[in-house]
């Protein structure tokens, strides 16, 4: 898999042609204010406002992609795992894939998990039924009404981008 190419499609996601990297503080998010999806909630002690790309970019390697081997997932499952993780979280991207691969969701990436990944046959369904847990947890969050158009089309581009990547490669 290529960080490159899902850093990008990220960016998609959480700028969304915001100017200055989708700065915002919006009151109704639990993340509090946010730049390049990187929230004060998650990392308290860096500048957000001040946060550059590189610095965005850095942060989602080392602390989603590598931290929970993206690079050795099909394109699709890691990807939209990828994009699970960074909007709500590790662990609750972990029990959706887990979920997706009719293993126990205990929400631990551990070799189990690691090795059904290896060998799933359909990542691009495994990506849908990820997609689905996804989109079933969001409808039960109480901000769900203010956001749910964003997280929607969210869902549906990072869908989008599993199958066309898949299909391209």
């Amino acid at each position: 898999m290529n960080f490159d190419k899902a850093f990008e499609l990220l960016m998609v996601n959480e700028v969304n042609g915001m100017p200055g990297g989708g700065y915002v503080n919006n009151p109704d998010d639990p993340g509090g204010e946010t730049k390049y999806g990187i929230s004060k909630r998650a990392y308290p002690d860096i500048d957000i406002a001040g946060l550059t790309e590189d610095d965005a970019k850095a942060i989602y390697q080392r602390d989603y992609w590598g931290a929970h081997q993206c690079d050795t997932m099909p394109w699709a499952v890691g990807w939209v795992f990828f994009d699970c993780a960074v909007n709500h979280g590790a662990h609750m991207a972990i029990k959706w894939l887990q979920g997706a691969l009719s293993l126990p969701a205990d929400g631990v990436l551990g070799q189990q998990t690691l090795g059904a990944v290896a060998r799933v046959s359909d990542p691009i369904s495994a990506a849908r039924d990820i997609t689905l847990a996804r989109d079933e947890f969001s409808a039960t969050l109480s901000n769900y009404p203010t956001f749910k158009r964003g997280w929607k089309k969210r869902f549906l581009n990072t869908l989008i981008g599993a199958v066309q990547w898949t299909q391209a490669s």
